[in-house]
């Protein structure tokens, strides 16, 4: 697996003591500077003071004779050190000199040779990390001597390196990186790092690894809040600060890219439906994770199809649909999906029926379906019955592995009515209160047009009314009219109902509000002395009723 470098870019630098050089630059100027004396010494500090050796026996603070006295200055990152002179400077001329070299020592190139005759006029600069000074005086003529600071100027800090990581398996949780140089090992934690790519997975802990007695260390292990399960390609950026060797402070802002390429992608095939009728059409969806979505390849392994979900076949027969997934780095995905193909099914012939008749079973073919419909009271039998549907035209469905077929269920509505009623041997009659019109009439004493011939003798019997195929009875009842003659009622009273036979006539008279069940409202017909007639087919009797209201009485009628 290719790892790139974890550093990439240059350092930025963001801050160099801001609030030591910017807001409060009066602390700067007290922050602590060693001051040293003419001598052979090497040191590495980013500011610093230089006098001469003030080793005169005779005058203190002067230089003595006979030195020669080499003092270097190197500073790691430093692009140039300043040199400024401060205080007097007194240095026997010709014999004695102060010399300054742009490097480690006295064999590069010399900036400035400083005596009495050529005394200090501002300040010099090394372009290099590290400037060198020599003090040479003769035997004679000593001086003062001189006084100088310098200080190094860092623009640019090494960069640290990491080194390659082994190829991270999949649903690895951790990865180790390796710097080239030490850090502090309590300074790098879990938020300065942070993981990109296929997955964004958080960081749940960075720890230093076989930190030394300085508590410091160039090896971490990151370990992540979940395995990486997907391959594909990661960046760990990584945010922190370094402190150069001036105690300035620089920004890191670097990446890390590595790859994971053996975690399978994930495919999940979906279907609208899994079953469909012969003839039908189903739509096809992907789901795909992991890997490379840039590089997502799609081959269908069967099924005839091409090209990136969805889809949508129609498939003649039952088939099988494999997809698979790949990218050229991660291991393929797939996944397979039956869509099978049903006949569709058969429902047998329309048909007609009787609001009269009794529940019944309809059929159809291939069975196992389901049935539906105004009517149906047993989706699985397909039972219709025609009591719950009434009368009128039904569109009943059967189903069969989401394939349907149709049966038009017409029930007929027939009524032969409320009894009809004579007097024994009166006038024949035609019946009425039936529907609809147009069927036909059996049984005694009637004819097939409905004419009623009452016979001589009292007594009830049935006939029979057939309309399209179906059949309802009706009462005839035969006998002499019985009411009573005479009553007496309240006005108050809302409704009552005449005591009378035989059923199947009609009542007359003020206050009645159904004149064939004899209901009659008394407080509706006003008080006083009524007269009301039953009239049925052929003979006719009357009741006298005497409606009580306040103060009245009854009179008979003439």
């Amino acid at each position: 697996m290719e790892i790139n470098t974890f550093i990439k870019s240059y350092f930025s630098k963001i801050a160099v003591w801001i609030f030591i050089f910017i807001l409060f630059p009066s602390l700067n100027s007290t922050a602590q500077t060693t001051t040293y004396e003419m001598g052979n010494n090497k040191v590495y500090d980013c500011r610093g003071k230089l006098t001469d050796s003030e080793a005169n026996t005779v005058n203190s603070n002067w230089y003595a004779s006979n030195e020669d006295f080499i003092f270097t200055v190197c500073v790691t990152g430093s692009s140039r050190i300043d040199v400024s002179f401060t205080g007097s400077f007194d240095i026997e001329s010709k014999a004695d000199f102060l010399k300054v070299y742009n490097g480690k020592d006295t064999n590069v190139a010399l900036i400035k040779k400083y005596d009495n005759a050529s005394k200090p006029s501002g300040g010099i600069s090394s372009t290099d990390s590290c400037i060198t000074f020599y003090f040479h005086s003769d035997k004679f003529v000593n001086g003062d001597g001189f006084e100088l600071s310098w200080k190094a100027k860092i623009t640019k800090v090494r960069q640290p390196n990491f080194a390659p990581i082994s190829n991270p398996t999949c649903s690895t949780s951790k990865i180790r990186v390796i710097l080239d140089q030490k850090f502090n090992c309590d300074s790098i934690k879990a938020k300065n790092f942070k993981l990109s790519g296929t997955l964004s997975t958080a960081i749940a802990s960075a720890t230093g690894v076989n930190c030394d007695g300085k508590n410091e260390t160039n090896t971490y292990d990151v370990t992540f809040a979940s395995g990486l399960d997907q391959s594909g390609n990661y960046v760990l950026n990584f945010n922190s600060t370094f402190k150069d060797a001036c105690d300035s402070i620089w920004k890191i802002n670097a990446k890390l890219n590595f790859k994971i390429t053996d975690c399978p992608i994930r495919v999940i095939l979906k279907t609208t439906k899994d079953t469909v009728c012969k003839g039908g059409c189903v739509t096809l969806t992907a789901t795909v994770t992991g890997g490379d979505p840039t590089k997502y390849v799609y081959n269908w392994l069967s099924g005839g199809l091409t090209g990136k979900p969805p889809k949508s076949p129609c498939p003649s027969v039952t088939t099988t649909y494999v997809l698979e997934v790949t990218d050229g780095v991660s291991v393929p995905g797939r996944d397979t999906i039956l869509i099978t193909i049903v006949d569709p099914p058969v429902a047998q012939k329309d048909t007609s029926v009787c609001q009269s008749s009794g529940p019944f079973n309809l059929s159809a073919t291939p069975t196992g379906g389901s049935w539906s419909g105004t009517g149906i009271i047993n989706a699985t039998n397909g039972t219709f019955d025609p009591g719950v549907s009434k009368s009128g035209t039904f569109n009943i469905t059967y189903k069969l592995a989401n394939c349907t077929d149709m049966v038009v269920v017409t029930v007929r509505a027939i009524n032969a009515g409320t009894p009809n009623a004579s007097c024994p041997g009166a006038a024949p009659f035609m019946v009425s209160n039936f529907s609809p019109a147009g069927g036909t009439w059996s049984g005694p004493n009637i004819t097939s047009a409905g004419l009623i011939t009452p016979p001589a003798i009292a007594g009830p019997f049935t006939v029979t009314y057939t309309w399209n195929g179906c059949t309802a009875n009706k009462t005839i009842n035969i006998d002499g009219i019985i009411i009573k003659k005479i009553d007496t009622l309240c006005q108050s009273v809302a409704a009552d109902t005449f005591k009378f036979t035989p059923k199947g006539g009609t009542w007359s008279g003020p206050g009645v509000n159904n004149a064939t069940l004899g209901i009659n409202s008394p407080n509706t017909a006003g008080a006083g002395n009524k007269l009301y007639i039953y009239t049925i087919n052929g003979c006719k009797d009357t009741l006298k009723r005497n409606i009580q209201g306040v103060d009245s009485r009854w009179d008979e009628i003439a």
